[in-house]
């Protein structure tokens, strides 16, 4: 046996790289494999009591992760081309498009599976949701997965149903779900461990009901705070303006200088003052990782600030698959889309792009 203490630092990593990617790919392997196993009771012709120990005991896997499987499979059980998808694929990709597939678009979205990481996966339901596409428009009958867990009897015997809970669908607002999440990062630190919606929304209900009892001094309270933010904000945006002007000029004069790939940091500066340290993709509160050339640097050799934005790394995985529509105009007239325009000469840099990142990614990097 080869001793894990003598391994350089490069070459331990390399190894936790390797069998951490062999561990995924059996446990998709092992998870594609449950829904057959459930079918044919084959647990209980080896000894197991439910669908649950059977897979605790051979691959340490939890209840919740069984209950997931196999709902995505009763979703897919009539979707021949994504259900194929789940040895390779994984379950947690395939539940991301349960709910909004049918026979007609499953050829579409299996794609869709393929080419894209679950984070993007996410964002381009999310975005196509938000446009009513017409791909993923709700239709009569689909239940959400806590609405109905259509695990057979059998896979259940024995086990005390863990009760469902009402699913409720509200749209909120971007900056309110930010702060939803940020109250709820600051819950799970003071209880020292994961707190759900639920305890956010019980602990709102809670101070709201205390603070009903003085409601006077409250609102007073209140008041004074709102009118102080509102001169705290008055003050950022007038500094904002000042930054703005005194950056415009010379953020355009660098733009239009000799090309170098290096993006002078006085334009990353002024476009992060621009969209206010968030995602240029509108509705998107995620924190930018990628600044983006909106006419594709290798075609044109330019920091133009009108043609270069901070975005999140879903939204710049989803503009170099060619889905964001009218991409060289403000954000404001983006719209995703189901197909790139192949026809376009950034979608040949496109596929240079996403072949380097997809042999980075083969090679663990």
């Amino acid at each position: 046996m080869e001793n894990i203490e003598k391994l350089g630092d490069r070459e331990l990593y390399a190894k936790c790289q390797l069998y951490g990617s062999n561990a995924r790919q059996w446990a998709k392997k092992f998870a594609a494999l449950l829904p057959e196993v459930d079918k044919r009771q084959l647990y209980k012709k080896h000894g197991f009591y439910s669908i649950f120990e059977f897979a605790a005991k051979l691959a340490g896997m939890g209840r919740e992760t069984v209950v997931d499987i196999l709902w995505v499979a009763r979703k897919l059980q009539d979707k021949p081309i994504l259900k194929a998808q789940m040895e390779e694929q994984g379950w947690a990709k395939l539940r991301v498009v349960a709910n909004v597939a049918t026979i007609e678009n499953q050829k579409i979205l299996a794609e869709k599976v393929k080419i894209m990481s679950k984070p993007t996966l996410e964002t381009f339901i999310k975005e196509l949701r938000q446009q009513n596409h017409e791909l993923v428009q709700s239709r009569p009958g689909t239940a959400k997965k806590h609405e109905t867990l259509a695990i057979s009897q059998n896979a259940m015997s024995g086990e005390v149903p863990t009760p469902p809970r009402i699913s409720v669908r509200i749209p909120l607002k971007p900056k309110t779900e930010l702060r939803l999440r940020e109250l709820q990062k600051k819950l799970s630190k003071m209880a020292h461990g994961p707190v759900d919606f639920n305890e956010v929304l019980e602990t709102l209900l809670d101070t709201y009901a205390a603070v009903k009892t003085g409601a006077l001094e409250a609102k007073e309270e209140q008041a004074q705070s709102l009118s102080q933010l509102e001169e705290i904000a008055k003050e950022k945006e007038q500094r904002l303006q000042q930054f703005e002007a005194q950056a415009k000029e010379k953020v355009y004069k660098l733009a239009n200088s000799p090309p170098s790939r290096h993006i002078p940091a006085v334009i990353k500066k002024f476009l992060s003052a621009k969209f206010k340290g968030r995602c240029a993709y509108k509705g998107c509160m995620k924190l930018p990782k990628i600044f983006h050339h909106t006419r594709r640097f290798a075609l044109n050799q330019s920091h133009n600030p009108d043609f270069l934005m901070p975005l999140c790394k879903e939204h710049e995985r989803l503009a170099h698959l060619g889905l964001i529509d009218n991409e060289e105009k403000t954000p404001d007239f983006w719209r995703t889309q189901i197909f790139p325009n192949t026809n376009s000469p950034k979608y040949t840099i496109d596929k240079i792009v996403n072949s380097y990142r997809g042999a980075v990614c083969a090679l663990g990097g």
